[in-house]
């Protein structure tokens, strides 16, 4: 939710600034002005972005703990980290499942569905 409000407002704020801006530069010129400026701006965000790398797509799974137990969760939690493309495993004992979170391009989901078969 706080992201979507994030997301909407920085767009209607963007709008409102669009249009003043705008306004201010062809206050100054006429209409090829804008195109120009449009032009620019877009160049210059081009530049800024070109060293942006794609986010990683996490994958999460909630995993029911019917055989560990306290003793072996560390056990649990070693074998999972073991498996390339695993990043963060939460264990809830109190509830007997566990949060599995893993990078969707890099894991082997044989490999990953076979340790998790014996939780």
């Amino acid at each position: 939710g706080t992201a979507m409000g994030i997301y909407s407002s920085a767009q209607f704020i963007g709008a409102f600034l669009g249009g003043i801006l705008g306004g201010v530069i062809y206050s100054f010129g006429d209409i090829s002005w804008i195109f120009w400026s449009a032009g620019l701006i877009s160049a210059g965000w081009l530049i800024m972005m070109l060293p942006m790398q794609a986010p990683k797509h996490y994958s999460s799974r909630i995993v029911p703990l019917n055989e560990v137990t306290a003793e072996t969760a560390d056990e649990f939690v070693e074998r999972l980290n073991a498996i390339k493309g695993v990043v963060e495993i939460v264990i809830v004992l109190e509830e007997r499942i566990a949060y599995v979170k893993y990078l969707a391009d890099d894991v082997d989901l044989h490999e990953l569905e076979a340790c998790l078969i014996y939780a």
